[in-house]
């Protein structure tokens, strides 16, 4: 498998988006982010320095997972 990236992303440095994983248009992944396998970043998020999105959750539209935030649902 693969991650899926949306328009217009930006991934900054030491950022991982892993397998499986997909961020949607307009996102922001600073540095050192990481979107866990099968996670969904909807659009026009910024995921900011060292969050983690947790493997298979939804980070809904518009919204800002702060910094060494862990984001699961």
């Amino acid at each position: 498998g693969s991650a899926s990236v949306g328009e217009g992303c930006i991934i900054e440095p030491m950022a991982v988006i892993q397998t499986g994983a997909a961020l949607g248009d307009g996102c922001i992944a600073s540095s050192g982010a990481v979107v866990r396998h099968n996670a969904v970043v909807k659009s026009y998020c910024h995921l900011d320095c060292n969050s983690v999105v947790a493997s298979n959750s939804t980070v809904e539209s518009f919204t800002k997972v702060q910094i060494g935030e862990i984001h699961r649902n």
